[in-house]
């Protein structure tokens, strides 16, 4: 009888620790060999497998208790009946290389007498990709009935300062024949400008370039979130581009040695435990500047259920504290659960984004 089993990495990681805590003993076995090598193989053509001879050594009856393997990509098919002395067995194990390129190896270990004894064996094999065809380098379809494709429909900048002009660049790929005509149309914060090809032949791919552009005249602080629409031949898209941004200070002029806040909240996290639907609980929040510039809070950001007196604009003096208080609405349905969040937008150069967050569950 062979058992069947696919072990994560994680069992190997906690097993061997337990072994080293108890009595280690010799192993009853011995394998015709520890390692191999599958050499070069090919994505394309899916597992390979391998068999081990496993012989008995001792003078009595041995069983393999377990098997551990370093990916979830290997399995190990083994006996679970006893094998006796001077005995042999198989034991076969089979690598998936989907989803993996390049020189790779894998360990497997294999416990007898009660967890106490271990072998370990040892997989290599040089994996050739397969080549990613257009629909799965470009998986997305912007409309239907014409083959207009890109990777990824979310754009996202991460922080941006005032007056600093940041930029992103996606592919478009016209995958069918015919010359598709091109318009990106731009709806939301009116920081973001979109440069789009007005055009794309059959086969051709070009870059849909989105820049955010924060005036330092006006500044404007905060996530901004924007949606894009491409018009193909004059029809919108379905799927749509979202870009988001954090705008914040500019901080490309401050060294080391610059004066500088340093944001700290206490508490940053609550969890207000079980609570009646629909109750409103309260809480409040420090915060502290620890550095030895002003702090500006330049945007308050809370989400439906939380309230909260906080407000942008506040400027805290080097060591100064302020104390703010903080609503939360435990959700209407039983067993619910509410997360609020506020997330604070300083002039804090080494972390310019602080998130705030409150958990309640509804009885």
């Amino acid at each position: 009888m062979k058992r069947a089993f696919t072990i994560l990495a994680v069992t190997a990681v906690l097993a061997t620790p337990a072994l080293q805590a108890q009595q280690v003993k010799e192993s009853p076995f011995e394998f015709d060999s520890t390692e191999f090598d599958f050499g070069e193989i090919e994505e394309a053509d899916g597992p390979v497998s391998h068999t081990f001879i496993i012989y008995n050594k001792s003078n009595n009856p041995a069983s393999i208790e377990t098997v551990s393997t370093s990916c979830g990509c290997t399995t190990v098919s083994y006996p679970t009946e006893p094998i006796i002395p001077g005995k042999t067995a198989e034991l076969t194990v089979t690598f998936d290389p989907a989803r993996t390129q390049g020189k790779v190896f894998r360990d497997i270990e294999v416990f007898s007498q009660a967890g106490r004894s271990f072998d370990r064996l040892v997989l290599s094999a040089t994996v050739n990709p397969t080549p990613l065809g257009i629909e799965q380098l470009y998986p997305l379809l912007l409309t239907e009935g014409l083959e207009l494709r890109t990777a990824l429909s979310h754009v996202r900048f991460g922080y941006v300062g005032q007056g600093k002009a940041e930029s992103k660049s996606l592919v478009l790929i016209n995958n069918g024949k015919e010359t598709i005509k091109l318009k990106a149309q731009v709806r939301g914060s009116g920081l973001l400008s979109v440069e789009c090809p007005r055009q794309l032949r059959g086969g051709q791919s070009e870059g849909i370039i989105f820049t955010y552009n924060p005036s330092k005249d006006k500044p404007v602080y905060g996530t901004v979130t924007d949606t894009v629409t491409i018009l193909a031949d004059g029809k919108p898209c379905q799927l749509e581009y979202c870009t988001t941004a954090i705008l914040t200070d500019d901080f490309t002029q401050i060294t080391d040695n610059s004066p500088k806040p340093a944001l700290s909240v206490d508490p940053s996290y609550k969890d207000f435990g079980t609570n009646s639907p629909k109750k409103i609980l309260k809480t409040t929040v420090t915060i502290e500047n620890q550095g030895n510039a002003d702090l500006i809070i330049r945007a308050v950001e809370v989400s439906s259920e939380t309230v909260t007196d906080l407000e942008a604009g506040t400027v805290i003096k080097p060591n100064g504290k302020k104390t703010a208080t903080v609503a939360v609405t435990t959700s209407a349905v039983s067993g619910e659960l509410t997360t609020g969040s506020i997330d604070l937008i300083t002039n804090d150069p080494i972390r310019p984004r602080r998130e705030l967050r409150f958990r309640s569950r509804a009885k």
